[in-house]
């Protein structure tokens, strides 16, 4: 019996392991549907948190110099769509999509017929992955109900503290991705900044640093 066991607890916890690496990479374009909260923090940084449904939180983070106008809204559904140097918000319930962009250019797109579009250029665009109910020591924004009204600030590395040990990316790198402790992040910069992602006992970030 014990040794029935043993056998049982060691599928138990292959497949455990087996879900949590099947986590996709936060490089890679990707298309989510879920519950979605688009949050502005101050007037330069925007959060976007969607829940796939699958397991995972994704969390994006979005930098410009150009002053925003106040973002606060919670969908029940939304599709989001994630290019690495753009990202959309697709909300059919109120015929509208946000679009965050890295860089003044932005890739042809024409949206749904009859839908609002609002576009926003900045210089910096991240995405992390976590495990889905988990949050990050020092805030978070997630997609849960019990985080409305205010979903606390989440974790920006404002890109001008200079020089930075960087475990990915660094000078001359326009994007950067790591993985570490069941999360992962990366991060894609315009010009005049470079991308740098860290792996600490903090957990994991990725940003824009100034050159």
């Amino acid at each position: 019996m014990l040794k029935r066991n043993c056998v049982l607890l060691g599928i138990l916890l292959l497949a455990a392991s087996l879900h949590a690496s099947a986590a996709p990479a936060p490089s890679e374009p990707g298309l989510y549907h879920g519950r979605t909260v688009v949050k502005s923090f101050g007037d330069h940084r925007v959060a976007v948190a969607i829940d796939d449904g699958e397991g995972f939180s994704h969390i994006f983070r979005f930098w410009t110099d150009d002053s925003l106008p106040t973002l606060d809204a919670s969908y029940a559904s939304a599709k989001v769509e994630f290019f690495g140097n753009e990202l959309r918000v697709i909300v059919p319930q109120a015929q509208n999509v946000l679009r965050f962009n890295v860089g003044r250019s932005q890739r042809p797109y024409e949206g749904p017929e009859g839908f609002n579009m609002t576009g926003y250029s900045g210089f910096g665009l991240n995405h992390e992955i976590r495990p889905a109910g988990t949050k990050r020591a020092g805030g978070s924004v997630t997609p849960y109900s019990n985080c409305e009204p205010n979903c606390g600030e989440p974790i920006f590395e404002w890109p001008d503290d200079g020089v930075s040990d960087c475990t990915a990316g660094g000078a001359g790198s326009t994007s950067c991705s790591v993985t570490a402790y069941g999360v992962g992040c990366t991060a894609s910069c315009d010009l005049g900044y470079y991308a740098c992602c860290k792996v600490s006992l903090g957990g994991v970030s990725c940003s824009c640093v100034r050159k």
